[in-house]
Formats: C-alpha cells, sequence, structure tokens
C-alpha cells in the first residue's frame, strides 16, 4: 500500500524484513495490522527495541477489541511501544540511523530508529493490467464483482484473491475463491462463495483467533445474542505453556444461529 509522506523512500518491506541477515537494535514499524502484531513480536523476542505506529484506535482491527486489549498485555511484556492514534508524517535520515515523525492524539512525536519497515498492509498492483481498455470495471482498487465473482462491466473476466472486491484477503479465501470461479467458468454461474464462516488468526504469541460475528458487528446488526468472556490463565492447556495471557471472548445468538468466537488459545490437539 503506498504510504504518502517524505522520506518513505527510507523504509522496507516485509519481504526484505525476512532477508535480513542480522538485526538492528532499534526498529519501528509503520502499521497496526497483522504483519506489524506479528513480526514486532518477532523483532522483540531477538532482542530488538520495538516501536509500533499504528494510525488507528488499537492494533489489529479486524479482531474484538476486548481481546486485542488482553493481547497488548504481551506486548507490555516484551517490551514492545505501541502507540496507536499516531500517523507517520516524516523520516529523516541521521547521522545514527532514522527520525520517524508522527502526529498523534497527544501532539507530535519522534521516534528513532535503526530500521524502519512498511507494515501497513498491501492492495493489488492493477495499474499495468490497464483494466480500462479491458472494460473491467475497479472500485478502491479491487475489480467490481457479482455474487459470482464475475466482473459486472466485463462477463468474460472473473476474478479471485485480493484484486477481487469481495471477502478477506486470506490465502485459503483466494484457494476457495478459485475454484468457485473455476466452476462457473466451465458449467456457468452456478456456486456463490460463502464467507461467513471464515476464521482469521494472528499468530503472535499466544495466537489471537476469532470466527463469524465480533460482539461490535452483532450489534451494529441489531441481533439479540449473549457474550460470554474470561481471562483462563489457569487452564492446563495455558499453564502448560506457562501463559498468563488467555481467554477466550464468545457471542453467541440467543435463538437458533451460529455462535461466534474469539480468543487467544493453543489446541492441547
Amino acid at each position: 500500500m503506498p504510504l504518502r509522506f517524505p522520506g518513505v523512500e527510507h523504509i522496507i518491506t516485509s519481504d526484505r524484513f525476512l532477508e535480513l541477515e542480522s538485526l538492528p537494535r532499534r526498529i519501528v514499524l509503520i502499521g497496526g495490522g497483522y504483519i506489524a502484531a506479528e513480526f514486532s513480536q518477532l523483532a522483540a523476542r531477538a532482542g530488538a527495541e520495538v516501536t509500533v505506529l499504528q494510525r488507528a484506535g488499537h492494533m489489529l482491527p479486524h479482531f474484538d477489541p476486548d481481546l486485542v486489549g488482553w493481547l497488548m498485555v504481551k506486548f507490555t511484556e516484551l517490551g514492545i511501544d505501541v502507540r496507536t492514534q499516531a500517523t507517520v508524517a516524516r523520516i529523516e535520515q541521521t547521522a545514527n540511523g532514522f527520525l520517524v515523525q508522527a502526529d498523534g492524539a497527544g501532539g507530535k512525536q519522534a521516534v528513532t530508529a535503526d530500521l524502519v519497515v512498511h507494515a501497513a498492509g498491501r492492495e493489488p498492483d492493477l495499474e499495468e493490467l490497464d483494466l480500462a481498455t479491458g472494460h473491467v470495471a475497479v472500485s478502491k482498487g479491487r475489480l467490481e464483482l457479482n455474487e459470482y465473482l464475475q466482473s459486472v462491466s466485463n462477463p468474460r473476466v472473473y476474478a479471485a484473491g485480493d484484486a477481487a472486491n469481495v471477502g478477506p484477503p486470506l490465502t485459503p479465501v483466494s484457494s476457495h475463491d478459485g475454484k468457485v470461479i473455476a466452476t462457473n467458468i466451465l458449467e456457468g454461474n452456478l456456486q456463490k462463495p460463502d464467507y461467513r464462516g471464515v476464521p482469521s488468526v494472528a499468530f503472535t504469541v499466544p495466537p489471537i483467533a476469532a470466527v463469524g460475528l465480533n460482539e461490535i458487528q452483532a450489534r451494529a446488526q441489531g441481533l439479540k445474542f449473549n457474550v460470554k468472556s474470561e481471562n483462563t490463565p489457569n487452564w492446563f492447556t495455558a499453564r502448560r505453556l506457562a501463559e498468563r495471557v488467555y481467554g477466550y471472548k464468545n457471542t453467541g445468538r440467543r435463538r437458533n444461529g451460529p455462535d461466534t468466537r474469539s480468543a487467544y488459545r493453543r489446541s492441547p490437539r
């Protein structure tokens, strides 16, 4: 995803991060999603001083805020400095590294770094495809599709994965959509993707996982439901790992309907 501020040429991608031969002492990650959450823990556990600058009000906005709040306890234990509502304004190169300047709810702030990592997400690179020539409509950087994953403006075109304007941006979802598209191309438009039961996991330690609607989404839909939430560091599976950050939140419909769950768990199986 393009970042538009002075000094953006000094940042590296998450791909480059994985290719590092040695780990710098001070690392700043821009963004607060999956990449930032996972890579910040990776770097901190390897001994780096890590700062996360997140524009939103909390990290991992696709997960229940209550559970993200629990996970932040682990980030604090690891010494990760998470600064939310912080928008990067510029990056300056100095004699000893970089100075990352940001505007936040508490005013201007600056963080020194030896390495700055782009962790603000990715988006499809569609520009070179010249989709306008093929009369393929695009909206907000993705192809506009109907319920069969078919272009609304050119029925010869189907799309799956990040280029599509439907479904969560997950690799297994892309694979599933590819099968739906193959069937529709070969047999006519018969299949529609269903994303209601797609789970999502951020592989922090402990991991945070969710499936179905969280509490905020259920309230937005006007559903009647019960919420059960508990910290469970005394469960055997938590004690076995000496993990103090452990728990679950269940948002279940009062009448017939699927439960929705979010949790920090490591399955014993």
